[in-house]
């Protein structure tokens, strides 16, 4: 049996399919979970939401009690973090897994808190392979809910309702998102979550990442990538979250270079308003907010850049390179 190789990206449901389709692939394969983006998920008008889970584990009315809440999920996270806290107040969670596939996943339209929440996930579910996992709205205020001066956390949204519709558009997105893992004679293609639910009137989340997922965060090799959530939550961008993932994935070596397409591809950038100028690119990607925010998580940090041409006016830029150390 031909080993698969380690997947290439993330993409959406409807890159998929065109794919899949391209290559002449059978109906019955497209209905094993790659569907159009044209069919995006329509929702009930109920309090709860359910975002993208196997047909086995769907249900038909909303839950009420606790031992209802009992049936749907396997470990209670809430239980676990607070466990953590009276053993250590000082506890920092850190997120650690291998380096691939992380460093080739592309998140398309991800907002600054869909990294967040996608990071958050991510810490939960370390160690706890395939079990579907009960979190609390107030889990994600203390994982991910940035502090005050004072040292208090603050709230992701005051706004209850507002939250609740911030965390169901970062799960319309991660449902529509697939794993592609691609070999000589096969492209396989996974989702990212099996299963995203959440109880609005009981602030609720269950979540279950699928099995290329699983591996990633529970099969840690040597090659890995580990940093303080709190650090990652606390940068503004969403362009400095996925610079510094970059950076963290190659702290080992202590210098990093990519080029300029490398990293708009990384960065899922198709804006072409954005792309159409230099000055347009460096004043919303690659400004020096970004770089400044970035610098303030490294003992020591140097960037520079690579031009093609001459003169000030003609030089454009084709790489940016960093040496840094934690």
């Amino acid at each position: 049996m031909q080993q698969m190789q380690e997947p290439s990206l993330f993409e959406t449901n409807e890159s998929a399919q065109s794919a899949l389709q391209s290559n002449g692939t059978s109906k019955s394969v497209l209905n094993l979970g790659v569907s159009s983006a044209k069919n995006s998920l329509t929702f009930k008008k109920d309090d709860r939401q359910i975002v993208c889970q196997n047909s086995q584990n769907t249900f038909n009315s909303g839950l009420k009690t606790n031992d209802n809440f009992q049936n749907i999920f396997d470990i209670d996270f809430s239980k676990e973090l607070k466990s953590e806290i009276a053993k250590n107040p000082n506890f920092k969670p850190m997120v650690a897994y291998n380096k691939q596939p992380f460093n080739t996943l592309i998140f398309t339209n991800f907002t600054s808190l869909d990294f967040n929440l996608f990071m958050c996930f991510c810490f939960v579910a370390k160690n706890k392979r395939n079990s579907s996992i009960k979190l609390t709205f107030d889990d994600l205020e203390f994982l991910i809910g940035k502090l005050d001066k004072n040292g208090k956390r603050q709230k992701i949204d005051k706004n209850s309702v507002r939250l609740f519709a911030q965390l169901n558009e970062f799960c319309e997105k991660a449902a529509k998102v697939i794993v592609k893992q691609v070999s000589d004679d096969c492209n396989s293609y996974k989702r990212l979550f099996d299963v995203i639910d959440i109880y609005k009137k009981e602030k609720i989340i269950v979540i279950r990442f699928n099995t290329l997922m699983v591996e990633a965060l529970n099969n840690i090799t040597r090659y890995f990538t580990e940093f303080e959530l709190q650090q990652y939550c606390n940068l503004k961008s969403k362009y400095s979250k996925q610079l510094y993932l970059l950076l963290m994935d190659n702290l080992y070596t202590g210098k990093y270079k990519i080029s300029k397409d490398e990293l708009i591809r990384r960065f899922s950038l198709d804006d072409k308003k954005l792309l159409a100028s230099e000055s347009n690119f460096e004043k919303v990607v690659f400004n020096k907010s970004v770089i400044n925010e970035i610098k303030l998580l490294f003992t020591e940090f140097n960037f520079t850049k690579d031009y093609l041409g001459n003169g000030k006016n003609n030089r454009k830029i084709i790489a940016y390179n960093f040496i840094y150390k934690k």
